[in-house]
């Protein structure tokens, strides 16, 4: 028990070392821990994409309820109090051109770009490791350089869909974490995973992106956690 809570008390110590890592690096998946689930009270943005405005910045839409259910299972797991919004308030997102308002904290965002606001701003100015993007009818995620990841290629339906969970460092200092998938029940999917699956054995995520893949193996339109391929489709920084 000393060893945990002097183990802690380090990490916490460390945060502000760690948010003065240069501009574009990578984070990994494991750096989630210190930047989002064990991070100190308030430093945190949980930004959920709203789902009652039609017209968003950057042509963004109205999400659908199962992107604030996403979101809120990744903030089940925070060990303190962290802040909330959504992609439309001026405060928090800048309607003009989409990017946080905010800077050297960290933000967890679900829901493509689509439907949120700063998922459009970090995949359309290439800060993201990976964006969607749609070729010839079917969807792929590219690398930030430009680079088609091909095993990622699909056409999602009501029981199947792919998902990526990413942890990067924006221009702002901003730690950022995204789950989506192509679709709202792989956004839904990539949440449960992270909660279930890797939350538990997050030492092990040490790359920045992961993307897996859900099949609906029950037919109940439902994303159950072993329908969800703990392999991943594509890995990287």
């Amino acid at each position: 028990m000393i060893y945990k809570k002097y183990a802690y008390l380090l990490i916490i110590a460390l945060i502000p070392l760690l948010f003065n890592v240069p501009t574009g690096s990578a984070l990994t998946i494991d750096d989630s821990e210190v930047f989002i689930i064990e991070a100190p009270e308030n430093t945190v943005y949980f930004i959920y994409s709203d789902i009652v405005k039609d017209s968003k910045p950057l042509g963004v839409h109205k999400a659908s309820p199962i992107d604030w259910t996403a979101t809120g299972y990744l903030k089940g797991i925070t060990r303190f109090t962290q802040m909330e919004g959504l992609d439309t308030d001026g405060t928090l997102v800048d309607q003009s051109n989409g990017a946080p308002q905010f800077n050297d904290k960290a933000v967890t965002i679900s829901g493509g770009p689509a439907v949120q606001v700063l998922v459009k701003y970090y995949e359309q100015n290439r800060i993201a490791p990976v964006y969607h993007k749609v070729d010839s009818g079917t969807s792929y995620w590219y690398c930030r350089n430009g680079t088609r990841i091909d095993e990622t290629g699909f056409t999602p339906t009501s029981q199947k869909d792919i998902f990526v969970i990413e942890h990067f460092l924006d221009p702002q200092g901003n730690a950022v974490l995204i789950i989506y998938g192509f679709e709202g029940l792989g956004t839904f999917a990539g949440a449960r995973f992270f909660n279930t699956v890797i939350h538990p054995n997050i030492r092990d995520y040490t790359n920045s992106f992961y993307i897996y893949q859900w099949q609906d193996a029950n037919n109940d339109h439902f994303p159950d956690i072993n329908e969800i391929d703990p392999n991943p489709i594509a890995q990287g920084n």
